[in-house]
């Protein structure tokens, strides 16, 4: 057992006693810890690793999801900005030490900028919230998303929906008006875990899709473009006669390029004028 300072003094697991001092020294502040290593825990039948951060930024949190995803960790949210990364895998230290080390090495991991749309739409005179159905797929490496994963997909979509590709994958977004938040984020989870290797989540209630061009701040100069605006790739089912967000339809059309005839496709439907959210972000390329 090693003891670890920084700012506090608390007792550490010496096989990740390293990698847990760099993160307390680099502002991600630890709560509680523990490697799951029989070496650590002699006669001890912990095989659980964690490693639990508290009073974290948005920043900082986005940048640990991120990357506890990428290595295989689980993830629990436990207040706005506490959160716990977890594992019982065999290989746990060495997804450990890769975390750091990826953490390390990607300090610009969300240097770029760009700006979202969310899914939430909320009827102002009644005072209800509502929401429209997103989901954001990661080709991870492939060209292109295979028949099972696009019927997964697909059947967390009731009604209508429209894709639009970016650098790394597919966005898959419909119109249609959904009650409350709840439903939307849980699919989206659901759907990720059955897939695997995808990522699409949020902090928030709200799920958001990238609706401009990353980009890169810089100084004497406006930005710098690293990744162009996602582009609309294809219907699969198109409007009918069932309720839908004016604005968010609205706001394809004019930003985002959406075809006239795709557009038309929703003339039958009814037109809930609620209001939208956009918002400005950090990511990564």
């Amino acid at each position: 057992m090693n003891q670890v300072k920084y700012k506090r003094k608390f007792a550490c697991d010496k096989s990740i006693s390293k990698g847990i001092q760099w993160l307390n020294k680099k502002g991600y502040y630890t709560i509680g810890c523990c490697s799951g290593l029989e070496k650590d825990h002699k006669n001890s039948e912990r095989d659980r690793m964690y490693v639990e951060f508290e009073s974290l930024n948005s920043d900082k949190i986005i940048q640990i999801k991120i990357l506890a995803c990428e290595f295989g960790f689980k993830i629990k949210d436990l207040s706005r900005k506490n959160i716990r990364i977890e594992t019982e895998n065999e290989n746990k230290l060495e997804m450990f030490n890769n975390f750091i080390w990826k953490l390390r090495k990607n300090k610009t991991v969300l240097g770029l900028r760009t700006i979202g749309i969310s899914n939430w739409a909320y009827d102002s005179n009644t005072k209800k919230r509502y929401s429209i159905q997103f989901y954001d797929y990661d080709f991870n490496g492939e060209n292109k998303i295979s028949r099972s994963d696009l019927l997964k997909i697909l059947e967390i979509f009731p009604y209508d929906v429209l894709m639009y590709e970016t650098k790394h994958g597919i966005h898959f977004i419909s119109f249609a008006i959904l009650h409350g938040l709840n439903i939307t984020k849980s699919r989206v989870l659901k759907t990720s875990k059955a897939l695997g290797k995808q990522d699409y989540w949020t902090e928030s209630k709200d799920l958001t899709l990238r609706a401009s061009a990353k980009w890169k701040p810089r100084k004497f100069r406006n930005y710098k473009t690293i990744s162009e605006r996602p582009k609309f790739k294809g219907l699969i089912r198109g409007g009918e006669t069932f309720i839908i967000s004016k604005k968010h339809l609205e706001f394809y059309k004019k930003y985002m390029a959406l075809p006239f005839w795709v557009y038309n496709q929703y003339n039958a439907c009814v037109k809930k004028d609620y209001k939208i959210k956009i918002y400005h972000y950090k990511t990564r390329d």
